[in-house]
């Protein structure tokens, strides 16, 4: 692991991968290694074994070594104890040079050849691959976590060196001084790289796994541990991510979760109003309410202006309206780090100075020798409530007007950049607890202007490099079909998929926010009691995913009518689990309505006699139609000779009591079966045709 970048100080040990077995490579071709060593590898559907002449090796042998021999020279080291280990430290300078003189020179005149090549160094990686992830699906006691990480890492770095060498070969007819060397027959999309595989399959088959481990016993969060978990897919990007200081260390993180990060949620009653240095004493800055309240109810925007003396200290402090300085600066801040104010509309005095000083530091107008700026401790009034609704109304004009949006966050401030590479101090940002808040999305993607770039890897490391600039997500989404990016959210799966790893401080203002993001009327979400606002917000939405009828989302709303509506968007879950089927998740064909979701699906009704027939009266669900010990309900479509069987799965029935007289069970899915991928199967004179997850409900019989 020695060859990955890392950042300035790693905060967690380098693991040392063992060199383990006796067998040394023979220099042959590797997917022959096992048999030419009399290995044989057996697999089912259920386990994998290895035995060589009789003996049972570890798996490590079987893959480890051989990939990196056939591949690279030895990269064997000895420690302080004799311990022979793999030292990767060296491998840059061995592929990155091998790999561009391969490209250039030895393949040149042939490119049928090359591809052949190509193709079979991909095959020796899908192999790998492959083995290792069969082996951690089924749980084999040979398992060595950290050995099959080092494979996996090795093994994401020769796809990255096989990519190069592709992109390089296809940027050579475009240089005048290498294109001489190709035929002139040879096309670019001849070329085409081969397709990336993770090594990280979550649940299942995860190489990624003793980082996560790691990350825990360095006094990682677990919920920001598990973000990363879930978003990172190389194995790489996340051993650099586990090597960073973890952020909020001086939080709490005791009674935290995957799910949740209790530590930085924070209570009124008890706030830590912050100054700018812990050592400090000063007082707060005076509180100017009424100017506040007097240019909201005028219709403009306030804005907190300064004068400074002669020793910069702060001598004036004016609330100016947005007219008199349209360039002013928007700070977004999280709330728990204590910029904020439950009480007063004031700041520590430190920290108020401290703001303007950065402040005046930012590009201005050159008519302006001070920059006003946009705090929501100051410009948002607590009092009285009429002004206090105004305000929460232009919540997104401060962010999408600004000159500049300023991030104050804790976790950077205290971080010396200097000397730190700029690769680091990105994924530092990407750390954050900034970029973790639901109000702190929106404030950077409206005062976000993102250009699109691109870049050719330098050598293979950098496709870590690559994978963290693409992966940022503070204040963008990631691209899905249909979706163009705005600065509103049309639909709401798009928007859930952009706030899954985000948490809230206070519960009730998720649909506030949300309305925000999606550019609705946040007054009737506003005016709601606390419990109902998130029932209000997704009766003002016009039309949500058509998967919304099959969610899974493990919190539903309790009112009728809407009892079919997640009581969050945000959490990690699956999309398949939250919004049903991926064909039908971003088609935004189904209608709230006050009785319900309103939506045309495929499916089947049943007939009334066979629902009255088998439910008793004192039951409180269709219960009755299913057998009791297959919990299966087996059926045919009139005079067809298909028949179907519907099992039930857990508490689909809850809450919905028996059919009324107008009513009667029906069966909706997600696609008609008849469209289905057949992956068709016969038992007994019977085809078993695939299956899928529908919905059981009560259906109006004019339907």
């Amino acid at each position: 692991m020695e060859h990955l970048p890392g950042p300035c100080k790693i905060k967690i040990p380098r693991l040392r991968n063992p060199l383990v077995g006796p067998h040394s490579y023979d220099g042959s071709a590797f997917l022959t290694y096992p048999e030419r060593n009399r290995w044989e590898i057996r697999t089912t559907t259920k386990r994998i074994d290895f035995t060589c002449c009789g003996i049972r090796p570890s798996v490590e042998q079987a893959v480890g070594n051989a990939l990196t021999n056939s591949v690279l020279e030895s990269l064997v080291e000895q420690d302080g104890q004799g311990k022979e280990f793999l030292n990767s430290s060296c491998l840059e300078n061995i592929i990155g040079p091998w790999s561009f003189d391969f490209a250039v020179h030895h393949w040149a005149q042939d490119v049928n050849q090359f591809l052949l090549w190509g193709e079979h160094l991909n095959k020796c990686l899908l192999e790998s691959r492959a083995i290792v992830l069969r082996i951690l699906t089924n749980n084999h006691r040979a398992i060595d976590p950290p050995i099959f990480l080092g494979i996996a890492l090795l093994a994401e770095y020769l796809t990255a060196a096989l990519k190069s060498i592709y992109i390089v070969r296809s940027m050579l007819r475009s240089d005048p001084s290498l294109a001489h060397k190709l035929p002139s027959n040879q096309t670019p999309e001849q070329l085409s790289p081969p397709i990336s595989q993770t090594w990280r399959v979550f649940g299942t088959a995860d190489c990624g796994w003793p980082i996560w481990q790691l990350m825990l016993q360095h006094d990682w969060c677990p919920h920001d541990a598990a973000r990363f978990d879930h978003q990172v897919r190389d194995v790489g990007v996340l051993w650099y991510y586990a090597s960073l200081e973890p952020p909020q260390v001086l939080k709490n993180h005791s009674q935290c979760s995957p799910e949740e990060c209790l530590g930085m949620q924070t209570e009124k009653e008890h706030y830590p109003i912050a100054h700018w240095r812990d050592d400090c004493t000063c007082v707060m800055m005076d509180e100017h309410a009424e100017s506040v309240n007097a240019i909201l109810e005028s219709g403009s925007l306030p804005l907190v202006d300064h004068a400074w003396k002669d020793d910069k200290s702060v001598v004036e402090i004016l609330v100016v309206p947005e007219e008199q300085k349209p360039d002013f600066v928007a700070i977004s801040h999280v709330w728990s780090d204590g910029l904020g104010n439950p009480k007063d509309s004031v700041l520590n005095t430190c920290v108020f100075t401290s703001i303007c000083k950065i402040v005046d530091q930012l590009p201005k107008s050159p008519s302006q020798l001070t920059t006003p700026f946009w705090i929501e401790t100051i410009c948002l009034p607590l009092r009285p409530e009429a002004i206090k609704k105004i305000a929460f109304k232009k919540l997104r004009d401060p962010y999408d007007r600004a000159q500049h949006v300023l991030v104050i966050d804790s976790y950077l401030r205290t971080t010396q950049s200097r000397g730190l590479s700029p690769l680091e101090i990105f994924a530092r940002v990407s750390c954050t607890s900034w970029t973790q808040r639901l109000w702190t999305f929106q404030e950077g993607r409206l005062g976000t202007r993102m250009e699109k770039f691109t870049r050719l890897p330098a050598s293979p490391a950098h496709y870590i490099e690559l994978s963290i600039l693409c992966g940022y997500s503070a204040s963008k989404i990631q691209e899905s079909p249909g979706f163009q990016d705005s600065d509103t959210f049309d639909n709401v799966g798009v928007l859930r998929e952009a706030l899954s790893s985000r948490l809230v401080s206070y519960k009730a203002d998720e649909a506030v926010c949300l309305a925000n993001l999606m550019a609705m009327d946040i007054k009737p979400i506003y005016d709601a009691k606390d419990e109902v606002r998130m029932r209000v917000f997704w009766s003002q939405i016009p039309k949500v995913p058509a998967g919304m009828a099959f969610s899974r989302a493990p919190r539903k709303l309790l009112f009728a009518g809407y009892r079919w509506a997640p009581a969050t968007l945000l959490g990690f879950l699956p999309p398949n689990r939250w919004a049903g089927d991926p064909k039908i998740f971003y088609k935004l064909t189904a209608y709230p309505t006050s009785n319900g979701l309103l939506s045309e699906c495929p499916g089947f009704l049943f007939s009334d006699r066979l629902v009255k027939a088998d439910i008793a009266a004192r039951d409180s669900s269709y219960n009755g139609v299913f057998d009791t010990e297959t919990r299966q309900l087996l059926f045919r479509v009139n005079d067809l000779a298909v028949w179907y069987a519907c099992t039930l799965l857990e508490g689909w029935a809850e809450g919905r009591g028996d059919p009324k007289g107008y009513q009667s069970l029906a069966l909706i899915l997600p696609t008609a079966l008849g469209t289905q991928a057949r992956n068709d199967s016969v038992n007994d004179g019977f085809q078993k045709r695939s299956t899928q997850s529908g919905e059981c409900l009560s259906a109006c019989k004019s339907l």
